[in-house]
């Protein structure tokens, strides 16, 4: 069974501190896309302060078998019905089916996300979809000096075709006829090539696959979740949406088990069931095919950029699809990335320039005639970027007669609708620094108006 991170789970089990298997207690483990993975104590026996933090918990449930909680940290106590204050622990990974400590390595680790299916194939033509066991895509990138490969690959649901064809239902007046040759047919290849095993296809879902290329360099959970994180934000910004793990399965180094894990990622519920639909595969910005050729390369420019705590491009994109910044502030921080790609890749820019090289060098035609439709006449996109700039962040501008023209222009709405067309461009700028061919690029850009919502005020 996999563990899925948008569903919740509950269980009652026995635990205990690492290395003291020899004193349990009883708890109430949970895990919800919310409030992520919560350990309750039933009855609290080790020697330790409750207030205690611990790198590792093991444990024992009916259901799961064998289960590792990994850095707890004590959330004080908890009151449940009919019992005293029971000391509670929140914990950042649970490991499902073995017990391991914070060290421990993975050869490696399988990662399902919300919409990748959708991204490497329309849903509604699932059935035409073929199947292969080979690597769809791989890229080798280096992760803290050691050599990883990222792949995508399929995973097939099959039902056998024993009880498939007894349930054949066909139509007109030699269906009994055809359906005992196909079943004779049949009978006679079961004995010949012994198929009692085989499927049918069923249902084709992809994962990406984190292993490592070198077996003498390990990698531990830590590493792992780091490289996840890498493509879930690669994910989300080709398709413009939020994306997260929906499922992890690891395969143990020493014993070759596989193992699911839940991690703690604190998805409010608003986003929980938008996570759960899926966008169609034609309305992405860019899907699997549009980028399929590239992601040997890309991906490794994209881990890079993304390892770099302090890409403001990187983090102004994320920042945008995630909402975490009001219209205002993003605005703001668009004008500074804009300049900073000028700085870095035109270092002759002069005042207004600082904006308007980037927004013409990797702007479309028609989202540049946009854009100059919202400036005054005869004032140029840059210099209008820049007065509007000005006048919100000294709003004692406005009463002067040069930026007198901006009274009408300073509202939610005009800043709110630039904004977006600022973040088209952003983003078409990431998408040609991380190597996308030119004709993907030129999809996204060409298409932008699927990806600005305009703002209207009522």
């Amino acid at each position: 069974m996999k563990y899925n991170h948008l569903n919740s789970y509950e269980w009652i089990g026995d635990f205990w501190l690492e290395n003291t298997k020899n004193t349990k207690f009883p708890g109430l483990l949970t895990y919800s896309p919310s409030k992520g993975i919560r350990l309750v104590t039933l009855q609290y026996t080790f020697d330790k302060d409750y207030h205690d933090s611990f790198l590792t918990i093991h444990g024992y449930t009916h259901e799961t078998g064998c289960i590792t909680l990994l850095r707890c940290i004590s959330a004080g106590t908890l009151s449940l019905k009919g019992s005293s204050c029971n000391p509670t622990y929140l914990c950042e990974k649970l490991i499902i089916g073995g017990h391991y400590s914070i060290n421990n390595y993975f050869s490696s680790i399988s990662v399902g996300f919300n919409n990748l299916n959708e991204f490497c194939y329309p849903q509604g033509f699932s059935a035409e979809d073929e199947y292969t066991t080979s690597n769809i895509v791989e890229s080798n990138i280096n992760h803290k000096g050691k050599s990883i490969s990222v792949s995508l690959k399929q995973e097939a649901v099959g039902i056998f075709i024993i009880p498939t064809l007894s349930r054949l239902f066909l139509m007109g007046d030699k269906e009994e006829d055809l359906k005992e040759r196909i079943n004779s047919d049949f009978n006679d290849l079961l004995e010949k090539y012994d198929l009692k095993t085989s499927t049918i296809k069923k249902e084709i879902t992809y994962v990406f696959n984190i292993s490592e290329k070198n077996i003498n360099e390990d990698l531990d959970i830590l590493d792992h979740m780091s490289i996840i994180f890498s493509i879930m934000s690669l994910l989300s910004v080709l398709m413009l949406r939020k994306i997260k793990p929906t499922s992890i399965t690891a395969h143990d180094k020493t014993t070759n088990k596989i193992c699911h894990i839940l991690n703690t990622f604190y998805i409010t519920e608003s986003d929980i069931e938008s996570l759960r639909k899926d966008t169609n595969h034609n309305l992405l910005p860019l899907n699997l095919k549009d980028i399929k050729s590239d992601f040997q390369n890309s991906f490794a420019v994209w881990h890079g950029l993304f390892s770099e705590k302090l890409n403001i491009r990187v983090s102004t994109i994320l920042n945008h699809i995630l909402d975490n910044i009001d219209h205002v502030q993003h605005f703001i921080l668009l004008l500074t990335t804009l300049e900073q790609i000028s700085m870095n890749e035109y270092e002759n820019y002069k005042g207004s320039e600082k904006y308007s090289w980037a927004i013409n060098k990797y702007s479309s035609p028609s989202l540049l005639h946009k854009l100059n439709t919202l400036s005054p006449v005869g004032v140029s996109i840059g210099e209008h970027i820049s007065n509007l700039r000005i006048c919100i962040i000294h709003p004692k501008s406005l009463e002067s007669k040069k930026y007198d023209k901006y009274k009408n222009h300073i509202s939610i709405q005009s800043i709110y609708n630039i904004s977006q067309m600022l973040f088209v461009i952003l983003v078409h700028s990431l998408y040609v620094s991380i190597d996308l061919n030119s004709s993907a690029t030129e999809k996204f850009i060409n298409r932008h108006d699927f990806f600005i919502k305009t703002y209207h005020e009522y």
